[in-house]
């Protein structure tokens, strides 16, 4: 009870905030000097998420470490120009690039397309219903520091099997809790994931993830991630769990609530498919 309490208290706290600062920042939230490496934040929204993203993306603009780009990538045949809200259009004038694509892959944009145009990025993804403290970026490159080999995570389950061929069902997974890179660190990508250029394998494009793992966009890039022999690292020593937006509608179906039995069979058809499982539970 004191912990639901806690979390609400600080969800309305981080929206208050946010939306103060949305009304009175004017100064870009990018980076702008030179520096050894280039950062994208990539995420994705829709329609009953688009009046209320801006606060996701006013707090990647208030970040300690400034990231280079910072896109949000639209599909075109849910959303229109004609659509975009003058909250989230505001921010355009502080380094916010909106960009339309001419398919919807779902959850899949975020990191797709990222990959495919800017190749040479590390790339964040971040979810559209949650607003990152300005340690967010920080912490995540200095995991990223510590293990430059891995993909850096906030929010992880550790893989279970049953048998050989076979995991154990992905709603019974333990939130991870090590800072020890492994193959068995799955990432669920909502809270925050930095993967550094190279991490994934070039099969992360191939459309065969709509066949696949349609809804399953955070197995297909494990899947990637195996594939390239990239282990995955926690950012701390348990998960963490950023504030929520509650506003309206903006939280009627969540990714989580709409694969939560959908997880398994996407799982398997993947593992399967690409013949993964010895790689998985490799030391």
């Amino acid at each position: 009870m004191v912990k639901m309490v806690y979390q609400i208290l600080r969800n309305y706290f981080y929206i208050l905030k946010y939306k103060l600062s949305h009304n009175f920042r004017t100064k870009l939230g990018l980076n702008i000097k030179q520096r050894p490496f280039k950062l994208l934040v990539s995420l994705t929204t829709y329609p009953p998420r688009l009046s209320s993203v801006y606060l996701t993306i006013e707090s990647l603009l208030n970040q300690t470490l400034k990231p280079d780009k910072i896109i949000l990538w639209l599909s075109a045949l849910e959303i229109s120009p004609d659509d975009l809200p003058n909250n989230l259009l505001k921010l355009k004038n502080r380094g916010l690039e909106i960009r339309f694509v001419d398919e919807n892959i779902g959850a899949y944009k975020k990191l797709i397309y990222a990959i495919q145009t800017l190749p040479d990025y590390h790339i964040v993804t971040c979810d559209d219903d949650l607003m990152y403290p300005q340690w967010f970026l920080a912490d995540l490159h200095q995991s990223y520091l510590r293990h430059p080999d891995c993909i850096s995570a906030y929010r992880c389950r550790t893989m279970l099997k049953l048998s050989e061929r076979q995991f154990l069902s992905y709603n019974k997974w333990q939130f991870s809790r090590s800072q020890i890179p492994s193959y068995q660190i799955f990432s669920t990508n909502g809270g925050g994931t930095w993967y550094p250029p190279g991490s994934l394998n070039a099969k992360i494009t191939d459309r065969l993830f709509m066949q696949l793992a349609p809804t399953g966009d955070d197995i297909w890039f494990k899947a990637m991630a195996l594939l390239n022999h990239t282990k995955t690292v926690m950012v701390k020593p348990k998960s963490v769990e950023f504030p929520e937006i509650n506003i309206g509608n903006s939280q009627a179906e969540t990714l989580w609530q709409k694969n939560r039995y959908k997880n398994d069979p996407q799982l398997k058809a993947v593992f399967d498919y690409f013949d993964l499982y010895e790689i998985t539970f490799k030391r």
